[in-house]
């Protein structure tokens, strides 16, 4: 299996970042793969913070949104890093 990061936000450019790592067989699964993990882990798809009795952050995430081209690079398992468009394993 390959490890896939996806990368969907990022708070050097914005208010937010957001980045996953995904153990599958290609793109496709990997994507299938995050997309449950985060419908099934993330109660009604969102993450709150408590900041103070009245005062909170809620991240809201939408898990249909994310898409294969959010995937910046895998590697296989021998460790060696690859790239959207530099190794056609990746899109088995």
């Amino acid at each position: 299996m390959n490890s896939y990061h996806f990368s969907l936000g990022n708070s050097t450019d914005g208010a937010i970042g957001f980045c996953a790592r995904i153990n599958a067989r290609n793109l496709d699964h990997a994507l299938r793969e995050l997309q449950h993990r985060l419908d099934k882990h993330t109660i009604n798809r969102e993450v709150e913070l408590i900041l103070s009795k009245d005062e909170y952050v809620t991240i809201y995430l939408n898990p249909d949104a994310v898409s294969v081209e959010d995937i910046t690079s895998w590697s296989d398992p021998d460790g060696r890093e690859y790239h959207p468009g530099s190794d056609p394993n990746g899109k088995d």
